[in-house]
Formats: structure tokens, sequence, C-alpha cells
């Protein structure tokens, strides 16, 4: 008997950006891992205009430290993901743009794949191993016909 390995698509892609977002977020938040916490954060996006700095420093804060939770355990994942997105393309055009490119110049180069990576997640759901399958209407659980595809 053979498993369609796509339906385990997503798996990479949610711990890869969870990742990601946790340690973005617990940076700006907090400072920890070399980040400069809230104020230098705000400073850094009202210096690109987008003001005011602090607010939206904990905006995303938060929605990075407790998006990324919620994609690891697959939770609302297409929600969770689409606001992500919005966060990026948001800056992605303030903030990136303005730098080129290559992402050794602060430029779109990685920001450009984690939009990819987060609207990938739009499309395809959580998929398995995530509370989304356990949840059903429109919380973004796997269509019918994939539901229990796994044992």
């Amino acid at each position: 008997m053979s498993k369609n390995w796509s339906e385990y698509a997503s798996l990479p892609i949610r711990i890869a950006l969870a990742l990601i977002f946790v340690v973005h977020g617990s940076r700006t938040l907090f400072g920890v891992w070399g980040g400069g916490g809230l104020a230098s954060a705000g400073e850094h996006l009202a210096a690109h205009g987008v003001i005011p700095g602090e607010f939206w420093a904990v905006i995303a804060g938060l929605l990075g430290l407790f998006g990324g939770i919620a994609l690891f355990i697959g939770l609302l994942t297409r929600w969770v993901a689409a606001a992500m997105a919005i966060e990026m393309i948001v800056l992605l055009i303030a903030i990136d743009l303005r730098a080129g490119f290559w992402a050794t110049q602060g430029g779109v180069e990685f920001p450009l794949i984690v939009l990819a990576s987060l609207l990938s997640l739009v499309l395809l759901g959580a998929q398995h191993y995530a509370v989304d399958e356990h949840l059903h209407g429109w919380w973004g659980d796997l269509p019918s016909h994939q539901a229990g595809a796994h044992v």
C-alpha cells in the first residue's frame, strides 16, 4: 500500500517557518538572540515610514511569536499564514524592496521565499499532524476526501 506523500508537503514548511517566526518574534518582543527589542524594532520601522513604529513592532512581534507557535502545531494554519503573508508584503514594500534583491544587503531575497512559503500554506493548509485536522468547518481543515487518509 503506497501513501501519497504530497499530503505531508506542508509539514516541513510549517516547521521551518515556525522556527523563523518564533525567533524573530522573540527578538522583537524581548530582545533575545541578539535582537534589539521593541524600542529598536520600533525605531527601525519608523525610519522606514511604518508609523507608529513601536506599535507595529508589538504587532509584528506578537504575530511572529504566536503565529509561529500556531504554525508549528498546525492551528488555524491558513488564517495565520494569510495574516503573516500580509505582514511580509508590507515589510517587503516598505523596507526590503528599497535595498534591492540580495539578502546580504537587506533586500527581498529572504523575505520573498518566506512570503512564497506562507502563500503555500494558505493554499495547502496544515495537512497532517496538525490541530486543524481535528477542527471542522471554516477553520481550514483537510477536505473530507483527505481526512483520515493517514493512519
